[in-house]
This record gives structure tokens, sequence and C-alpha cells, in this order.
């Protein structure tokens, strides 16, 4: 049903939005240099609870650019392919 499915992409927006804002939170404490080696450890939790798939999780793990890290996180928990169909 098509209520049900916009609902399904609206949380996983939603989710993205938490996870990237938690990262910027972290850069933001700790400096992006150690930030991005601090969040790593959470960022893979929260992938591990999506079932990211490895070489994505790998690169994302292993990016040192913030930008590119919350474009990729983005990528991963607000992918919303087939949610609406």
């Amino acid at each position: 049903d098509m209520s049900r499915g916009l609902g399904d992409v609206y949380k996983r927006q939603v989710l993205a939005d938490l996870i990237v804002e938690h990262h910027a939170d972290m850069l933001s404490f700790y400096g992006d240099e150690l930030g991005v080696r601090v969040a790593r450890k959470h960022l893979g939790w929260y992938m591990d609870e999506t079932e990211t798939p490895r070489e994505l999780r790998k690169r994302i793990l292993t990016e040192k650019t913030p930008a590119a890290i919350h474009a990729m996180l983005r990528e991963v928990f607000a992918d919303t392919k087939g949610l609406a169909a």
C-alpha cells in the first residue's frame, strides 16, 4: 500500500538525518581528524543494523572527508529503492 511505503521512506530519511547529525556532532566535539576516527565504531553499529554491504561499509569507515562520509551515509540509510512501490 502506497501510504505504508511513504511512511517507510520518511522513517528512513529521518534515520539518515539523525545519523548524519550524530556524526557531525562528534566531529564538532572532537574535531574532524579525531572525530572521524571516534565516530567509526558508532557508524559500524548503525551499519550492522541495516546489513550494509561490506564494500560500502569499508568505503564509509575508511573515508576521511566528512562531506563524503555524509553523502555515503545518506546512500545507506535513506536508500528508498523499492520502498514506495
